[in-house]
């Protein structure tokens, strides 16, 4: 943990409120964290009512045009949320993908945000919809980069996210559209953190 994240109620039982200041959660490496080029899914829940600036949920990998990476931030000064992925494939130079909402959903409200690479596409969901979809190029999203993952904060510390964080979970394959439409969790997450609650050791 850094910062002084608070306990707030979140969707499913507790959240973390951030105060985009310097609040923000980074995960020790573990060999199963790099996605590689495999297909994976990434989501979680956010609340905010920021209304400008860049503001990170989630951050996988490296920072930059040449980073390999993952992420996922709403950006309420664009009206819009997005997700990104930048891949490295062979010796050919980085590759970037990009999908969007429009909206800033930034009403105070939960909602559900799903990033999906599968079958050559990268898709964006919000509260269960399919709301961008793009080609995904081929490649690895953690090959060479300074690996980490980071909640409510850019990988370089640049920007921090104001609101709530919930439910965060990361697959290594596709979820299908019914398991994201109806919202479900399903088991053997590569990583899972239920936001829940702040240790005294932090």
């Amino acid at each position: 943990m850094l910062g002084d994240a608070q306990e707030t109620a979140g969707v499913i039982g507790g959240a973390l409120s951030f105060d985009g200041a310097d609040d923000a959660v980074r995960l020790p490496y573990r060999g199963e964290l790099p996605l590689g080029t495999e297909d994976f899914t990434a989501s979680l829940w956010f609340r905010s009512s920021a209304t400008a600036g860049e503001q990170p949920l989630l951050w996988m990998g490296g920072v930059g045009t040449t980073q390999p990476q993952v992420w996922l931030r709403a950006e309420p000064g664009n009206d819009r949320v997005q997700g990104l992925i930048t891949v490295r494939d062979a010796a050919m130079a980085p590759r970037s993908a990009s999908v969007r909402a429009g909206g800033a959903y930034n009403d105070g409200a939960w909602h559900h945000l799903a990033l999906r690479r599968g079958g050559g596409r990268l898709s964006l969901f919000l509260d269960g919809t399919a709301v961008g979809t793009a080609d995904a190029p081929s490649g690895s999203v953690s090959r060479n980069s300074p690996f980490g993952v980071h909640i409510g904060q850019r990988m370089d510390g640049r920007a921090f996210f104001t609101g709530a964080i919930d439910d965060v979970r990361v697959w290594d394959r596709a979820l299908d559209d019914e398991e994201l439409a109806d919202g479900l969790q399903p088991g053997n997450a590569v990583l899972w953190l239920p936001m829940d609650h702040v240790s005294d050791s932090h």
